[in-house]
């Protein structure tokens, strides 16, 4: 699913309700499911037609990134009789994925881990940084 993000405003509210207004309408059209679905059609009809559209959609300047909004355990949790104090994301890249952003969250607290492939993106810094300023913009709102 393709969203526009509201990079340029300012209010963190304001992005925040725009992101999940786009992504709320994306998910009713199954835009992920149709996209698949057309290019298993396509397969079955015109391989090399699939093959084009296939290429276009793997566009190596698309940007890629993956969220999930899949809500953590909201109670204290515990394994082999321990608390579990911390949860940490991980989410490897992998081809045509340079960046991979993962949360998780457990109980009042949500972890947030940032894996890129730094040859071909610079400034993880930054956006780890970044990440950090938005998320206290929204705590502050």
């Amino acid at each position: 699913m393709f969203v526009d993000l509201p990079l340029g405003e300012p209010d963190p509210m304001t992005r925040l309700r725009a992101v999940n207004r786009e992504t709320r309408e994306r998910k009713t059209h199954h835009d992920a499911e149709a996209v698949y679905d057309a290019l298993e059609l396509l397969e079955r009809v015109t391989p090399p037609l699939a093959a084009v559209a296939e290429r276009l959609l793997k566009n190596p300047r698309e940007f890629i990134l993956n969220i999930s909004n899949v809500p953590g355990p909201r109670s204290e949790i515990s394994v082999l009789g321990r608390r579990v104090r911390n949860l940490y994301s991980f989410a490897e890249i992998a081809e045509r994925h340079p960046v991979r952003i993962a949360a998780v969250s457990l109980c009042d607290t949500m972890q947030f881990g940032v894996l890129t492939d730094p040859e071909l993106v610079p400034g993880t810094d930054a956006l780890a940084a970044g990440i950090e300023v938005s998320t206290a913009e929204l705590l502050s709102a």
